[in-house]
């Protein structure tokens, strides 16, 4: 399975190039985040993983276009998978909700994680901290609390409603699971695992849709932990993890923008389009971010790739 990810890319101009999409072997398009934003701008790609709820719609299209997207993108063969934002809101003061984010989750103190920001000494591989506290300044959402899990079913069926076939998980990582039981910590004695993933995706309209959690720069056990409820999208290689469960690539859309601070990658296109031509000989499923303002992505490169070692989500 080869996937072409559109970030900052509005949903009428994908359909546009539907035709492309499927010329260059791609099975599935995964979306930017529709979300509401706290500021409807396009020039900064990190403002769509500031969302302020569950809702569809926001500057790059409207539930309307979603609709229309999915039903033609079908008509191509090609699945749609939208990328949300399940572990935190949009940050206002520092660890504080925006002001524009629902009412709906403000009001309820019990949706939120513990105000603690580790941003420096934050230890990524401590399953407490990530699952438990806020990263840098955003704030986290309490992903063990059941009326929010309700919140967040309801706005994943309205998206299969709409079409939309699979989810992309955002922060994956900061997701609890069943197994996060923390019984060493002393001060949580009756601590319990999570049952957000089995609840939610068993609660969706569809059970044969796309997921993946980005887990990134992790113990390869815990992505074995994650694949039990899907694929993992993962900059994590190693021998003993089956292919099949992971989806890989040769560029994030981090580290593009975040090659160093403030620095855009100084690789070339066609290096990463050789990159990922390489890693589909080995992974049979891959993720090709479109840089802005490039169309490596319709490249020989990419297409030769598609086109080798594939597995189908179907």
């Amino acid at each position: 399975m080869r996937v072409l990810q559109f970030l900052q890319m509005p949903l009428k101009d994908i359909e546009d190039n539907l035709e492309c999409v499927k010329e260059q072997g791609f099975d599935a398009i995964q979306l930017t985040p529709i979300q509401p934003m706290k500021e409807e701008r396009r020039d900064v790609w990190w403002m769509v993983y500031q969302p302020c709820g569950f809702k569809i719609g926001n500057t790059y299209g409207s539930k309307e276009d979603l609709i229309s997207l999915c039903k033609k993108a079908h008509e191509h063969d090609i699945k749609i998978v939208l990328d949300v934002i399940c572990p935190h809101m949009a940050q206002g003061k520092e660890m504080m909700p925006h002001e524009l984010v629902d009412k709906k989750l403000t009001n309820n103190p019990y949706f939120w994680r513990e105000k603690r920001n580790l941003q420096g000494d934050f230890d990524y591989n401590n399953r407490y901290n990530v699952t438990h506290y806020c990263a840098g300044n955003l704030p986290g959402l309490n992903l063990y609390n059941w009326d929010l899990q309700d919140i967040i079913i309801e706005f994943l069926n309205e998206c299969i409603d709409c079409g939309v076939d699979g989810f992309r998980f955002d922060s994956g990582k900061s997701i609890p699971l069943p197994t996060d039981e923390f019984r060493n910590e002393k001060h949580l004695k009756d601590a319990r695992g999570c049952d957000f993933l089995p609840r939610v995706l068993s609660s969706l309209k569809r059970q044969d849709l796309i997921n993946y959690f980005e887990v990134l720069n992790t113990d390869p056990r815990l992505i074995q932990e994650y694949s039990k409820f899907g694929f993992v999208l993962t900059d994590v290689e190693v021998d003993w993890l089956d292919p099949d469960t992971l989806v890989t690539f040769s560029e994030s859309h981090d580290q593009y923008f975040n090659w160093r601070p403030g620095v855009i990658s100084p690789m070339t296109d066609q290096k990463i389009s050789e990159m990922y031509k390489h890693k589909c000989g080995y992974y049979p499923n891959t993720l090709f971010y479109a840089r802005p303002f490039s169309n490596e992505w319709k490249s020989e490169n990419v297409r030769y790739g598609n086109n080798t070692n594939k597995n189908k989500f179907v």
